[in-house]
């Protein structure tokens, strides 16, 4: 295997996982998406937006080989599983790592990578970076897992949009219609006089907003009507 400091695929620390940050709305949220991706053979992952941010990731067992094009990332698995990770790299030799809970492994998703698993896990994730930046990373993993821990709601780790399932208490909310919209509580965004996206066909927050919003809000919907269509 190549040296640590540049191998495309290493175990790069261990991080302590609270039981909390397990039961954090945003873990089990995770999850059930993830296990409701396991009858899906094309896209088995939650994706992920790549901002170099704590961010929430997961995958149905079995991801199979592929490569994404960004560059280094770095993940640790939250949920208890047995899971191998490989990345075939540019030499075609193949390496493989093992991800037990807590466990900090880098990639670089550049390369064809797979998964093998027993079930499907949910990850804290950074990335992606154009060099290896170990420290720095496992800080923000450290800093997201610890938010999970603390049951926060702001600046916890989430998957990306297009992956969320809003609860009753959640809606999209912006500060105004020239900012972006966010998932936020119900409560606080109705206490802070937020704008907050509704069902085009009712007055219920809508679960999923429109995507030309705000030159559009046609196609808002809640729960009930997104169901329905």
């Amino acid at each position: 295997m190549p040296t640590h400091s540049r191998a495309p695929l290493a175990v790069v620390g261990h991080l302590n996982i609270p039981p909390a940050a397990l039961e954090h709305r945003f873990v089990m949220e995770a999850l059930a998406v993830a296990h409701s991706r396991e009858s899906d053979d094309l896209e088995r992952v939650i994706g992920t937006d790549n901002t170099s941010r704590c961010e929430l990731y997961g995958w149905a067992p079995h991801v199979a080989p592929h490569a994404d094009g960004f560059g280094f990332v770095y993940l640790v698995c939250l949920n208890d599983g047995k899971s191998s990770i490989s990345v075939r790299d540019t030499c075609g030799e193949i390496q493989e790592v093992f991800a037990p809970v807590g466990t900090v492994i880098r990639l670089d998703d550049r390369l064809e990578h797979w998964t093998s698993d027993t079930v499907a896990r949910v990850a804290a994730f950074t990335g992606h970076f154009p060099e290896p930046c170990d420290e720095a990373a496992i800080e923000e993993l450290e800093a997201g897992i610890a938010a999970l821990a603390e049951g926060a709601y702001i600046g916890a780790p989430r998957v990306r949009d297009g992956f969320r399932v809003l609860l009753d208490d959640e809606c999209w909310s912006a500060a105004t219609l020239d900012d972006e919209l966010e998932t936020t509580l119900l409560r606080d965004a109705t206490a802070a006089g937020r704008w907050i996206e509704i069902c085009s066909h009712c007055r219920k927050p809508a679960a999923r907003p429109d995507p030309k919003w705000p030159y559009s809000m046609a196609m808002s919907r809640c729960m009930e009507h997104l169901a329905a269509r």
